[in-house]
This record gives C-alpha cells, sequence and structure tokens, in this order.
C-alpha cells in the first residue's frame, strides 16, 4: 500500500499526499486504509480517468500512483467541484494533456478520509 500525506502547516486543506489505484478484474480500487474494497471502488469517470493515465505511463502493473499537490506547475490535471451531494463530489477535470482534460466524473466520501473534505480544486500528477 502506498498512502502517505502530510500538512504543509499552513491550512488544515494544504496537503502532498500519494495515493496508490490498483485494477482488478477490470475495475478500479484506491488503497485506503480502513475501507472495503467495495467502498474503494473507483466508478463513475473516475475509472476512466485512471485508464488514460495508465496508457501515459510506464507500468509493467495495471496500477496508477498519483501525487496531489498544490503547485499547480507541478500538476498534470485538477480537479474542479462541480457539485456535492450525501454521497459524493462531481468534478470536471483542467488538463494541458489532451486525454485528461474536459472529463467528468464523481468521487464518493471515502475522499473525506483522505482530503479532509471534497476540496473545491484538486491537482495532481503521475
Amino acid at each position: 500500500m502506498i498512502y502517505s500525506g502530510w500538512n504543509l502547516g499552513r491550512s488544515p486543506n494544504l496537503f502532498i499526499m500519494n495515493l496508490r489505484f490498483y485494477k482488478k478484474n477490470n475495475h478500479w480500487y484506491a488503497d485506503v486504509p480502513g475501507h472495503t474494497e467495495e467502498e474503494n471502488e473507483m466508478i463513475a469517470g473516475a475509472d476512466k480517468l485512471l485508464d488514460i493515465i495508465l496508457t501515459t505511463i510506464d507500468s509493467p502493473l495495471p496500477e496508477v500512483n498519483i501525487r496531489f499537490t498544490q503547485d499547480p506547475r507541478e500538476a498534470k490535471a485538477i480537479l474542479f467541484l462541480e457539485d456535492h451531494d450525501e454521497c459524493g463530489g462531481y468534478y470536471f477535470t483542467f488538463s494541458p494533456e489532451w486525454e485528461l482534460h474536459g472529463l467528468k466524473l464523481w468521487i464518493c466520501n471515502v475522499t473525506h478520509d483522505v482530503l479532509g473534505e471534497h476540496p473545491e480544486m484538486i491537482m495532481f500528477t503521475y
């Protein structure tokens, strides 16, 4: 499992974190401790995003390691929160890499255990 994060000390919402996602039986899962595989399943566009990223990296395994960042110069994509309901957050992507740009996805409330909430903006690299 790759799961590490730390606060940069400026705000509770500023973080750097690495998170592993893996594909098993054609389904994507986040590797978040304390949750079942079913709770960690990536669906509703998040799975498509991970499929696209997997095609752009040189990985012998069906997994993607995402590094969340607060530095926009470092980010390969940015997720912007469109809406949030009792079950999760709806995001759209912005990226200079056309394969990742303009995607819509949903991320469940397991995000609260990873990021503390559904942030207005999530920047990441891989």
